[in-house]
């Protein structure tokens, strides 16, 4: 039972806190935003964006490296810009047929 209402507790003091963090102002902005602006003054956020993407390509390889054969299909990994040229190299095709 003590466990429980030590759960409680903590749950309900985190909840609080994120409450205030969320809406108590200082300086006319609160916390999270004064946050926020420092995280996109700091300059991280580009690195953060090129660690997500190559968590994402290794995250891929690992999925293809464990999937058995039968599970094997043929990924796609193009972008939007490589699917366009190859929609229209097909339409061109078919034109001239």
């Amino acid at each position: 039972m003590w466990k429980l209402l030590k759960f409680l507790g903590w749950t309900g003091l985190a909840v609080w806190l994120g409450v205030v963090l969320a809406t108590h102002e200082i300086r006319g902005r609160t916390p999270v935003q004064h946050l926020q602006r420092a995280w996109k003054h700091s300059g991280a956020s580009p690195k953060i964006d090129e660690l997500k993407k190559g968590i994402h390509g290794a995250l891929d390889d690992a999925k293809d490296a464990v999937s058995t054969a039968w599970d094997k299909k043929p990924k796609e990994r193009h972008s939007p810009e490589d699917r366009q040229a190859v929609n229209k190299l097909v339409a061109k095709r078919n034109e001239s047929k």
